[in-house]
């Protein structure tokens, strides 16, 4: 594979990548206080706020492991939980994961796909959207593409320390969401279908069966909180609502890059996008000549988790995009490799479409109108601004339950309208999930009839969000309407007790 010489100075390759990484901040920062704080990113913050044997209690009765909240605990103990400084962490790993994907398509190819694929990367739409998230994906792509990162060197160099480095990187990713499970898969595959430099398969090293026997042995102290998460699988039903189809990895792929599906035609753009995402991974495949065939570890990494989730989602539904995020971080590297070998006309209108493409995304995505936090922030603020001694807050439902919390600085907890029993005892379904965090004061919180909290309170604040989904209907009779406050599709109405 051969370089361009006008890219072989280091000092070049250096500056373009501040650079790059400069450009990768300014763009994750970019309106990342504007979207509300929605359900499961609340959830995280409420969780991490807790003490550390809280949080290892209540994810054990949740569906993730715990490390990303043990990290997101101490980050918030440093920075707060204002929405820039909890949404800061992921914005630091997607920064840094651009940087570590460049130093992997520099060993994988050249210094002009490293600098290709960071400047694709700086701006693949999918991985700002989860670089402005409190949520676990931005921390967990971070550590795999490291641990992918590790592999190569230790594939390459055979030193142990990039072994050692690899497992580490391995175990802290399996605590931090369960899909990276389908990335050692993905690494497996690779060397059960590579050799070394003595003609042996790679995967049956003995130093590589001791690694992952480390991380097994690692992983044991969970297995049993696993074990009992697995028979809760009444926590993951909503996924069912998300069928598999044949379209499925085409819409993946096209929405990675352009965060729209809703637009006309997409499914033919998708389709598209596929074929020339295949040619490009062959074409990839074909110019390989590395020893090692690093094009294969890219390859697999990429699309067997992908491709694996989709055949298990035929029988099982698990095809969650999100859950994905990790594998599909390398198709900017796929595209920049590809381009790296074509000729110089063909490689920038290669690179210039992909970035065309990518930007059109953002533009998708950045176009958010509303005011910071959204609607429910502003009607928030306006609550807390009004808020009186004797005033009570209800949530009309669990889905924004969390959300309201976040944003409640009453001093007060909301009441949750709702009509699942209280179990102060955990025993019942129902106290697993989001709602272990609830169960313990359920007695308290749950309310099934508000006209009883007339004898409690002299005001009461109903959030809610009339026009959305299952938005249910709550009883207020004994209750009289004052007051309003509306902002869009979100609203607080206020009611005073009678007499």
């Amino acid at each position: 594979m051969t370089v361009s010489p006008r890219w072989q100075p280091k000092g070049a390759t250096v500056g373009l990548t501040v650079i790059i990484l400069l450009m990768s901040a300014a763009v994750r920062l970019h309106q990342a206080t504007m979207p509300e704080i929605w359900y499961d990113e609340a959830f995280s913050v409420m969780l991490s706020r807790l003490s550390v044997e809280e949080i290892l209690f209540h994810t054990a009765r949740d569906v993730h492991p715990p490390l990303y909240y043990l990290i997101l605990h101490y980050w918030m103990n440093g920075f707060g939980s204002a929405p820039l400084a909890a949404r800061g962490l992921s914005i630091v790993a997607g920064i840094a994961t651009v940087g570590v994907a460049m130093l992997l398509t520099r060993q994988l190819a050249s210094r002009r796909a490293a600098v290709l694929a960071g400047l694709l990367l700086a701006f693949f739409p999918i991985a700002i959207r989860y670089s402005q998230e409190v949520r676990m994906y931005a921390l967990l792509g971070l550590l795999l593409i490291t641990a992918v990162y590790m592999l190569w060197l230790w594939v390459n160099k055979q030193r142990t320390l990039y072994l050692v480095a690899y497992a580490v990187l391995m175990v802290a990713a399996l605590y931090t969401h369960y899909f990276a499970l389908l990335c050692a898969l993905a690494n497996w595959v690779y060397l059960s279908l590579t050799r070394d430099a003595r003609g042996k398969v790679q995967a049956l090293s003995r130093a590589w069966w001791v690694a992952n026997a480390a991380v097994a042995i690692a992983y044991l102290p969970w297995l049993p909180t696993l074990f009992s998460q697995l028979e809760h699988r009444e926590l993951v039903g909503w996924i069912v609502h998300y069928p598999t189809s044949v379209m499925s990895l085409p819409r993946t792929f096209w929405k990675a890059f352009t965060m729209n599906t809703s637009t006309a035609h997409t499914d033919v753009y998708a389709v598209l996008l596929s074929v020339l995402l295949l040619l490009a991974s062959l074409h990839v495949l074909r110019r390989d000549s590395k020893p090692g065939k690093p094009s294969v570890l890219l390859l697999c990494y990429c699309f067997v988790p992908v491709c694996v989730v989709w055949l298990v989602s035929i029988f099982m539904p698990l095809y969650i995009n999100r859950y994905l995020f990790f594998a599909l971080l390398a198709l900017p590297l796929v595209v920049a490799i590809a381009a790296d070998t074509l000729p110089t006309r063909a490689l920038w209108l290669a690179i210039v479409g992909c970035l065309l493409m990518e930007l059109t995304g953002l533009t998708f995505f950045f176009s958010y109108q509303g005011k910071p936090g959204g609607e429910l922030a502003t009607v928030m603020a306006q609550v807390n601004e009004q808020w009186r001694t004797g005033d009570a807050l209800l949530a009309d439902r669990k889905r924004s339950y969390f959300s309201i919390e976040y944003y409640n600085a009453t001093g007060r907890p909301a009441f949750l309208y709702t009509r699942i029993e209280p179990d102060a005892t955990g025993k019942a379904a129902t106290t697993y999930g989001t709602l272990t965090l609830l169960y313990q004061r359920s007695d308290e919180l749950y309310v099934a009839n508000p006209q009883a909290l007339t004898r409690r309170f002299k005001r009461l604040w109903l959030v809610n969000s009339p026009t959305a989904s299952n938005t249910p209907y709550v009883p207020l009779d004994g209750w009289v309407k004052i007051d309003e406050i509306i902002e869009g599709s979100t609203q607080a109405l206020l009611f005073a007790a009678p007499g």
